[in-house]
């Protein structure tokens, strides 16, 4: 049978050992949590993506972006760029690949106001920035 010290003990067991295997694979851990009735204890685990590059800690929008912008055409050195898009000054701020028609993030320079654009868009006005 199953009580409230067992299933604490189990949980705790599961964290400890986590933790060094995401440490092993370069995640975070992220937290547990637990249920118990007297036959079973659920446990849910959270893990996520680590947003530490070159020791500095960054949100995983500006991660993924520092990651990924290649793939979308991109220069990981884009993130903080200024772009006009639609009449308006953008500062780039963070990718979500798994976001195909809008991954790109950028925040309204007037009032940091987040909004998402394509990248073609995003392309379209580096490329005039820069000429």
């Amino acid at each position: 049978m199953l009580d409230k010290n067992k299933a604490k003990t189990i949980r705790d067991e599961v964290r400890s050992a986590l933790e060094s295997i995401c440490e092993a694979h370069g995640v975070k851990f992220a937290g547990i949590n637990c249920t118990y009735t007297e036959t079973d204890v659920k446990l849910v685990c959270k893990v996520e993506d680590t947003t530490e590059i070159a020791g500095v800690e960054w949100s995983p929008e500006e991660a993924a972006f520092l990651r990924k912008a290649h793939e979308f055409g991109l220069k990981p050195t884009d993130l903080g760029s200024e772009v006009e898009i639609q009449g308006n000054t953008w500062i780039l701020s963070g990718l979500k690949p798994q976001n195909t028609k809008y991954p790109v993030l950028a925040r309204r320079s007037f009032d940091g106001k987040l909004f998402k654009f394509t990248v073609r868009d995003v392309v379209a006005g580096l490329r005039a920035a820069r000429s």
